[in-house]
């Protein structure tokens, strides 16, 4: 009888075997990929079907959710992001709790630089609005004509009043 009643209460509480396949530990739930902070795999059935992070996020598989790679046990964040937090300047600790940097690559993107618990401080990345660029003198997300560099980020940004008046001269 107590047995009986282990059994009942064990399958009240949702508890399956493992019976995984491939990149599904259990037949449900969702299950960070071995190689890739930013994948993840939403297993129906045994079946998993996969899912990538938005940018700059790795999957959480604690909390079941896309996170900054920094809280994500099983991510190395530095590795992810490909950027490494240099070591602060008196200057930015006095005016940034978390110092901004720019993307090498990117003009839109930026990482800040956390400070962790255990002291070592690791890279968030994050963008700028649409239209805007990382300017690197101020710290901010500026119009990219104020960034040597990034002027032309957007492309060529065409009035489309003038369109319209080039348009009528043409008798169009």
């Amino acid at each position: 009888m107590l047995l009986y009643a282990v059994l009942i209460f064990v399958g009240l509480l949702g508890l399956e075997p493992a019976q995984g396949v491939g990149n599904c530990p259990r037949r449900w739930g969702m299950y960070a990929d071995e190689t890739n902070c930013g994948k993840f795999y939403n297993c129906v059935d045994g079946k998993g079907f996969p899912f990538d992070c938005p940018e700059g996020l790795a999957f959480n598989e604690r909390r079941g959710v896309c996170d900054w790679p920094d809280l994500v046990e099983r991510c190395d964040a530095e590795a992810y992001l490909g950027f490494q937090c240099p070591e602060p300047t008196a200057y930015e600790l006095q005016d940034f709790v978390n110092p901004p940097y720019a993307h090498p690559r990117d003009c839109a993107k930026h990482f800040v630089c956390v400070a962790t618990y255990y002291g070592k401080r690791l890279p968030r990345l994050l963008s700028c609005d649409e239209g805007t660029v990382f300017n690197p003198s101020t710290r901010t997300c500026d119009d990219p004509v104020n960034v040597p560099g990034c002027e032309n980020y957007y492309g060529a940004q065409e009035d489309p009043f003038n369109k319209r008046q080039t348009l009528r001269r043409q008798g169009r």
